[in-house]
Order: C-alpha cells, then sequence, then structure tokens
C-alpha cells in the first residue's frame, strides 16, 4: 500500500520539477515593445542611422534604457584601488538611454566616425536630452569626451543642459573635503578639456555657459585653448571677455600654459597666442 501511494506523488514532484526547469530555461518571453528597444539599442551601438529610424519608425522608444550588465575592467579596479576610491559591485546596472550610448565607444566601433544622424533621430523622436543615468552622466558630456562636435551642437540646441552632476568623492585631484561632497561641474570646463571647437563654445555661450567656468582640475577653457594651440578658439573667448588672471589648482594661468606651448611646439600661432593673452591683461 505505501508503495502505491507513494508512486503517484512521486511522478507529481517529478513533473512539477521538469516544468520549474523549462520555464528557468526559457525565462520569461520579451513583449514586441522589448524587443523593438532592444534592436534599437544595438542599432545605436553600431552607429546604424538608417536601423534607428526604422525603429523609431515602427514604435522604439527613443529614450529605451540598455539592460546589459557591465563588468568592471581589471584596469580600471586597479585605478580605483591605488587613487582609494570607493569599490562599486563587479557588475555594475549602468542602464543608460540610446541617446546616452551615442557618445560611447561601442557606438564607434562602425565606418561612421560622428552619431549625428543616430542623435538627429532619436531627438526628432522625444529622446530626453538632459537624460541622467546611476553614473549621472549626461549625453553631452558623452559627446564632448568623444571630440564630436556636430553631435554636441545638436544636443545644445534641444536644450542640453550646460552643468553635469559631479561624485566627488571619485575624483582624486580634489581636496579630500571635497571629495566627499556633491557639486555641478560646468559642461563648458568640460568642452575646454577635450578641446572642442570654436562653433560648440559658441553654442555653449549663447546658451548662457559660464565663459570662466572650471573643470575638475580648476583649468578653465581658455586655459586649455591656450595650451593645445587653438587659437580660434583663444580670438573668440578673449572677444568674449574671457578672464586672462584667473589661475588653476597648481596655480597656472592661460598666459602660463601657452608659454609651455610656445616651449614645446614652438611656432607663428604659439607666439600669436601669447601675443593676445598679453594684449588682453595676461601678465
Amino acid at each position: 500500500m505505501k508503495r502505491l501511494f507513494h508512486r503517484p506523488l512521486l511522478f507529481v514532484l517529478a513533473a512539477l520539477l521538469l516544468i520549474a526547469g523549462l520555464v528557468m530555461l526559457v525565462g520569461p518571453r520579451e513583449s514586441r515593445q522589448e524587443e523593438k528597444n532592444r534592436a534599437l539599442i544595438e542599432a545605436v551601438k553600431r552607429n546604424d542611422a538608417a536601423a534607428v529610424i526604422a525603429l523609431l519608425n515602427a514604435g522604439a522608444d527613443a529614450n529605451a534604457k540598455d539592460l546589459t550588465r557591465y563588468t568592471r575592467p581589471v584596469s580600471q579596479v586597479f585605478w580605483d584601488i591605488v587613487h582609494r576610491r570607493p569599490q562599486p559591485p563587479p557588475q555594475t546596472e549602468w542602464r543608460p538611454t540610446a541617446l546616452q550610448l551615442i557618445g560611447t565607444r561601442q557606438s564607434l566601433r562602425s565606418a561612421q566616425p560622428d552619431p549625428y544622424l543616430v542623435a538627429r533621430a532619436l531627438l526628432e523622436h522625444g529622446a530626453d536630452p538632459n537624460v541622467t543615468n546611476e553614473q549621472d552622466t549626461p549625453p553631452l558630456a558623452h559627446a564632448l569626451g568623444r571630440h564630436q562636435d556636430e553631435t554636441a551642437l545638436l544636443l545644445i540646441q534641444h536644450g542640453a543642459k550646460m552643468v553635469e552632476v559631479l561624485t566627488m568623492s571619485e575624483d582624486y585631484r580634489l581636496p579630500m573635503k571635497q571629495r566627499r561632497k556633491w557639486g555641478e561641474l560646468s559642461l563648458f570646463g568640460q568642452a575646454g578639456l577635450f578641446h572642442a571647437g570654436p562653433r560648440v563654445l559658441e553654442a555653449m555661450l549663447d546658451k548662457g555657459a559660464d565663459i570662466n567656468a572650471p573643470d575638475s582640475n580648476g583649468d578653465t577653457v581658455l586655459m586649455n585653448a591656450a595650451v593645445s594651440g587653438a587659437i580660434s578658439s583663444v580670438r573668440l573667448l578673449l572677444s568674449h571677455h574671457a578672464n586672462v588672471t584667473v589661475k588653476d589648482l597648481h596655480g597656472r594661468s592661460a598666459l602660463s600654459y601657452a608659454l609651455y606651448y610656445a616651449r614645446t611646439h614652438p611656432s607663428p600661432t604659439a607666439n600669436q597666442i601669447i601675443q593676445l593673452l598679453r594684449q588682453a591683461g595676461a601678465r
């Protein structure tokens, strides 16, 4: 009797285990909308403008997020340990939106260098130009960091803000007291750091950017333009009355950087930059 009683129970348990295994193997099916959004993210990573436009017209969400889990590279972990930065989990839920991906390395593996067409398609379909994620990095910061001037201009025209939030605790160059605070970092300073062209600088100034705003190292756009020999940017900034006497965290001014550039890259351009700065009152 006990064997007869236990046999059906064993069959039921085996069936339940089989069903649970199938559910875990197959997993929940993606909806049609999720499939479109995933395809959109992959098209943005490829910088495939035609596919992006087709998917957006088919109903994909222009603010879709990449749900891939990113593992931090060993080099970044080592760098953070050396500089005593807080260690996030090995796998980070970055979840960037499609618009944030256009300025990253993933989207630049294709032959087209500037993802302008992809950015325009996303913005025309309602992508938020000021979206942030867990790392609080807006699309404009990505575009500036990747030297995508046309994309940066497009984002500015669509209302991208000139400021990003910075976690001071991750910036080893700042004093320890400031590392424990949250603050705002001017993207105009970032534009100078990444040597953005005069058109980008002028567009940011027209939108109200602070011409003397420093980056996280205390460098202004004028300093960065002087040290890179960008004479057209120097002329533009001086015409907007950039401060030539302000100094960075190490006590160096725009003239100091211009003199350094003249020593390392002797040329008529370097001499012209020094002359322009001195005419504007630099000492």
